[in-house]
């Protein structure tokens, strides 16, 4: 008797699972917008003439429309 108690329980379990991951995934990609920066220049490392000031490696910027506002974005190699 407890041998179809478990078997009914690991559907059970499974089952659950499946609908969960079903779920999160038609939820989860109606907030979710792709990002995409465009990258405008790429600096070498170190060419810099004071090489105690900061050195930037990448300058970048992503429009976004629903806040009509423009992110400029800068990485700094290590």
């Amino acid at each position: 008797m407890e041998a179809p108690m478990i078997n009914s329980q690991r559907l059970l379990l499974s089952t659950s699972r499946i609908l969960l991951l079903l779920a999160f995934a038609i939820v989860v990609p109606v907030g979710v917008t792709a990002q995409v920066w465009t990258v405008l220049a790429v600096d070498p490392k170190g060419d810099g003439r004071d090489l105690s000031l900061p050195d930037a490696a990448q300058l970048s910027y992503r429009y976004d429309k629903q806040k009509d506002f423009l992110w400029c974005g800068r990485y700094r190699g290590r």
